[in-house]
């Protein structure tokens, strides 16, 4: 019978490869190479770890998008409390999570930077609103992926998410997770308005909501996870806590989250819809256009997203 080989050292060889994939990277300074070096010895079994499976997984990435995954395990990462080999695990499940829903080329491609269109409607004064998904650098702590809405190809309002199991969990469909939902900073009051009026009264972070639960009933997630204010990654320190002005647990609470065992919010998969003779009359007709472009939106996604998948 063939003698295993000690895990030490195989996780050492992934942290050479780490460290070389690192110093390849001509956008990292000298003096961040040789931090992730220290935190990698720091954190070795969770850098080891992040690091054998990015190597295994061939990803086609340039050296400074390997560098940007890299990094992810040695900040915090989705919620405060994951320990760095918490993070890795999540890390890891997202990825592998993401390529099985999305299929290999949709998942290429969006290691690429390239986006996922997943669908188009329009509102009033013909202006198109279009989601989308990208992979995740500006948001990085908060999630690995973007869904995010656009006004005529100009960028409105994102939520950056993950895909993955809940710790301990044995269950094959995974679990969306929330970490941030970030609106566009040019005139933000005034674009959210006007989408809002466009939109037959729907506000952009309801539609995008939608979007996401569109999303989650094409890939059987059990479960959508929000994270609450006081876990956000951001309230790890002192210095950062300013950096998040959104009040998190309101907004989940408003779309009938509830806080769960985690600590963090259970999201509803659907939402139930008031029947339309409930309405005034004269409310009637936009609620009905409201209605149409959630369903047309949610159409087109199911489309997009079985697209992707390879033909049997």
């Amino acid at each position: 019978m063939p003698q295993r080989l000690p895990l030490e050292p195989l996780l050492a060889g992934s942290l050479i490869w780490a460290a070389r994939a690192y110093f390849a990277c001509d956008q990292q300074v000298i003096s961040r190479k040789f931090r992730f070096v220290l935190r990698g010895l720091q954190m070795f079994k969770a850098t080891s770890r992040w690091a054998k499976f990015i190597r295994e997984s061939h990803l086609s990435l340039d050296v400074s998008g390997i560098a940007l995954l890299l990094d992810q395990i040695h900040r915090p990462h989705y919620d405060k409390r994951f320990d760095p080999i918490r993070r890795a695990d999540f890390l890891i499940a997202h990825f592998r999570a993401i390529r099985t829903k999305l299929g290999p080329n949709a998942y290429e491609r969006l290691l690429q930077n390239q986006e996922l269109h997943l669908g188009t409607i329009v509102g009033k004064q013909n202006a198109s609103y279009g989601v989308r998904f990208a992979l995740n650098s500006q948001f990085s702590k908060e999630g690995s992926i973007c869904l995010s809405l656009y006004r005529n190809d100009e960028f409105l309002m994102t939520l950056a998410v993950s895909l993955g199991s809940q710790s301990g969990s044995s269950v094959t469909n995974p679990t969306i997770f929330i970490g941030c939902i970030q609106s566009t900073n040019r005139e933000p009051k005034e674009q959210l308005r006007l989408a809002t009026k466009e939109l037959f009264g729907i506000q952009p972070r309801f539609l995008l909501m939608q979007a996401l639960r569109a999303v989650a009933s094409v890939w059987g997630v059990d479960q959508i996870e929000a994270i609450s204010g006081i876990n956000h990654p951001y309230q790890q320190r002192p210095s950062d806590r300013d950096r998040v002005r959104i009040d998190y647990d309101s907004f989940w609470e408003l779309i009938g989250g509830h806080r769960s065992d985690s600590g963090n919010y259970s999201i509803p998969l659907t939402v139930e819809f008031k029947d339309i003779n409930a309405y005034p009359s004269e409310k009637r007709n936009e609620q009905r256009n409201r209605r149409m472009l959630i369903e047309k939106l949610a159409s087109q996604i199911k489309s997009a997203l079985n697209s992707f998948q390879p033909v049997a």
